[in-house]
C-alpha cells in the first residue's frame, strides 16, 4: 500500500516541522502586513501540504521520500528567503525581487556577500526573526501531535486538491503583488515568470518605440554635455558637503565654480530601480512601472540631434544576460563601450574608473558638433578596496580609533576607511573629467549624480543599500560645472540654478533638468521639475515608494 503507519525517523519529522511552521508564521507575516484574510487562504493551502509532504516521509517508496525531502527543502530555503527579505529590505518573494537578482552582475552578487555579516547582524537582532527561530520548538511538538492520527490522509487529500486548485487559480487570475499567491512555490515561479516577460519587453521596445514630440528650450543648449553616474556616494561623508576629513579636496578647492545641490534624495535604493527613474520621464507617481514607456535620455540627445556615447566601467554581463533597463538604455547609444569583464569567469579582472578617460578623450577629439557623454562609474561600490588605486589609501583604521560609536570594530574601522578613499578616488575623478572637458572643448557641461546612497555604519552597524526605509543616509551628492561660454550664453539658466541649490530635490525629476542642457524638450516635460526653469517649485519626494516630505 502506498501509506505506512509505521512511524518516522527524527530527522524527517524534523523537516517536516519546520514546513508545518512556515504555514503558520506566513500567516502571521500576511495579517502583520494588513491582509488578514489570507490567514485562512495560508491554512488551507500550507498546512494540507504539511501533511500530504509527512505522509509521503512515511512511504514506503523510497522515490516519494524522496519527494517529500526536496518539497520540504524547497518550501523552508524559499520560507527563510522570504522572511529574511522581507525583514532586511520590507519585501519578500516577489517580481520586484527577481527583478533586482535577474539586472543584478557577478560583482554586485560578491558585494552583497561580503555584507552578509552585517545584514546577519541586522537579521538575528529582528523580533519578527527572532519570533521565526523562537516558535520552531512549539511547531515540532504541535506537529508530532497532529501527525499521530491514523487516517489523517483522507481528509488530507482532499483538502490538498482543493487547495492546489485555488492556489492554481488564483496565480491565473491575480495581477496583485506575489505576496498574495498562497504558497511559497507558486508564488516563487509566478514571480519569476512575470518579472521574464517584463524584461524580455526591452527588446521589443527598443525596436518600437516612438518619442514624444520635440520642441527646442528656451536657452541655448551646452555642445556637449557629460553626465557622471556615480555608484553608491553617501552625500554625508562628502568633504564638499561639510564633512570634516578631507575626503573631496579637490572640489573642494573649485567649489566656486560648481553648482552644488545640497538636498537631493534618489528614488530608490539600489542601482536599477534609481536610475530607471533618473534616466526617463518615469517617476515615483507615475501610472505605470515600466520605465521604457517613457522617452529616455538618449532618446532626448537623439531628439537634439546629437552624438550619444555611453561608457561604463559597470560590467556587460548580468544573471539575465544584460537585461537590465540601464543596459537597454546604454545599447542606444551610437557609440556603447562596457570595461567590466563580460562573464562570470572574469571576476578578477574589476577595472578602475580612471580607465574610463581616454575614451572621454576620443569622444571629445571626434568630428561631431554636440555631444551627450555618459560616464557610468564603478567607485564605491562594495568591496570599496577594489574600485581605487592603491596610491588613494590615505586613510585608515587609524583615523577612526577615536570614533565613539560603540559598533566600530577594527575591521569596520578599516572598511570606514576604505569607503572614504573610495570617495577620495571620485574627487579625482570627477576633477580629472572637468579639466579635460574644459581643455578639449568650449560650451560645454559636466553633471555629476550617484545613482543611490550606501550605508557604512554611520547609523548602526549596518553595511549595504538601504532599500527598505529613508534614513539620513539615503541622500546623494549631486553637482554641476559648467564652462564660461555656457555661463556667458545662459547667465538665467545658471542663476534658477544656483537659486534652487538649496531647496528640497528628488533625482526622481532630474530627466527635466537635463533636458533642458540638452536642449530639447517634449510633451513630458515639466518646467516645475526643472531646476534650469524659473517655474521650479518643491515637490513631494518619495523613496522607496514611501513619502518622505
Amino acid at each position: 500500500m502506498l501509506f505506512s503507519s509505521a512511524p518516522s525517523s527524527r530527522p524527517f519529522s524534523l523537516s517536516l516541522a519546520a514546513v508545518v511552521f512556515v504555514c503558520c508564521f506566513f500567516s502571521f507575516v500576511d495579517f502583520w502586513l494588513g491582509q488578514p484574510l489570507l490567514i485562512l487562504k495560508w491554512l488551507v493551502v500550507s498546512f494540507p501540504t504539511a501533511l500530504v509532504v509527512y505522509l509521503f516521509v512515511r512511504s514506503r517508496f523510497i522515490s516519494l521520500r524522496l519527494l517529500s525531502l526536496l518539497l520540504s527543502f524547497l518550501t523552508v530555503l524559499l520560507s527563510l528567503v522570504h522572511v529574511s527579505c522581507f525583514v532586511l529590505y520590507g519585501f519578500g518573494i516577489s517580481t520586484r525581487l527577481f527583478s533586482l537578482i535577474l539586472e543584478s552582475n557577478p560583482s554586485e552578487a560578491l558585494a552583497y556577500v561580503s555584507s552578509l555579516p552585517s545584514s546577519f547582524l541586522v537579521l538575528f537582532s529582528s523580533p519578527l526573526f527572532l519570533a521565526f527561530l523562537v516558535s520552531i520548538p512549539v511547531c515540532v511538538y504541535l506537529a508530532r501531535r497532529l501527525f499521530a492520527l491514523r487516517y489523517a490522509y483522507i481528509p488530507t487529500l482532499i483538502l490538498f486538491a482543493a487547495a492546489c486548485a485555488l492556489s492554481v487559480y488564483h496565480v491565473s487570475h491575480s495581477n496583485k503583488s506575489q505576496r498574495f499567491s498562497l504558497s511559497t512555490l507558486p508564488r516563487a515561479a509566478t514571480a519569476y515568470h512575470r518579472c521574464a516577460n517584463f524584461l524580455s519587453n526591452y527588446e521589443y521596445i527598443a525596436h518600437h518605440y516612438n518619442p514624444s514630440t520635440a520642441v527646442d528650450s528656451l536657452f541655448a543648449a551646452a555642445q556637449n554635455v557629460v553626465f557622471i553616474i556615480g555608484e553608491s556616494s553617501n552625500r554625508n561623508f562628502w568633504q564638499l558637503y561639510g564633512y570634516p576629513l578631507r575626503t573631496t579636496p579637490l572640489l573642494a578647492q573649485m567649489a566656486d565654480s560648481l553648482i552644488v545641490f545640497s538636498d537631493v534624495l534618489p528614488p530608490a535604493g539600489n542601482t536599477s530601480k534609481a536610475l530607471a527613474n533618473v534616466l526617463t520621464f518615469k517617476n515615483s507617481t507615475s501610472n505605470t512601472d515600466q520605465p521604457y514607456a517613457y522617452p529616455n535620455i538618449i532618446s532626448l540627445a537623439e531628439l537634439s540631434h546629437r552624438r550619444t556615447y555611453w561608457f561604463s566601467n559597470q560590467e556587460r554581463a548580468t544573471w539575465s544576460q544584460n537585461t537590465s533597463f540601464v543596459g537597454f538604455i546604454s545599447q542606444q547609444a551610437d557609440v556603447c563601450q562596457h570595461l567590466g569583464y563580460h562573464f562570470f569567469d572574469e571576476l578578477s579582472l574589476q577595472r578602475l574608473d580612471q580607465e574610463l578617460l581616454p575614451l572621454l578623450s576620443s569622444a571629445l577629439a571626434d568630428s561631431a558638433s554636440r555631444r551627450l557623454i555618459v560616464l557610468h562609474m564603478i567607485c564605491s561600490h562594495n568591496r570599496f578596496v577594489d574600485t581605487y588605486p592603491p596610491s588613494f589609501n590615505v586613510f585608515s583604521a587609524v583615523d577612526f580609533q577615536s570614533d565613539p560609536r560603540p559598533w566600530l570594530t577594527p575591521s569596520r574601522q578599516q572598511t570606514l576607511a576604505e569607503y572614504h578613499n573610495a570617495i577620495l578616488y571620485t574627487d579625482w575623478f570627477i576633477h580629472q573629467v572637468i579639466q579635460s572637458v574644459s581643455q578639449s572643448t568650449s560650451n560645454s557641461v559636466v553633471f555629476y549624480l550617484s545613482d543611490h546612497s550606501i550605508e557604512v555604519f554611520d547609523q548602526s552597524r549596518r553595511l549595504g543599500h538601504n532599500t527598505q526605509r529613508f534614513t539620513t543616509s539615503s541622500f546623494v551628492p549631486m553637482l554641476l560645472w559648467a564652462d564660461g561660454a555656457f555661463r556667458a550664453a545662459n547667465p538665467t539658466l545658471v542663476d534658477n540654478l544656483r537659486l534652487h541649490t538649496s531647496l528640497r530635490i528628488s533625482s526622481d525629476n532630474i530627466i527635466h533638468t537635463l533636458s533642458t542642457l540638452l536642449g530639447v524638450h517634449t510633451s513630458d516635460y515639466i518646467p516645475s521639475s526643472d531646476l534650469a526653469s524659473p517655474a521650479f517649485a518643491e515637490s513631494p519626494r518619495f523613496f522607496e515608494g514611501q513619502r518622505v516630505d
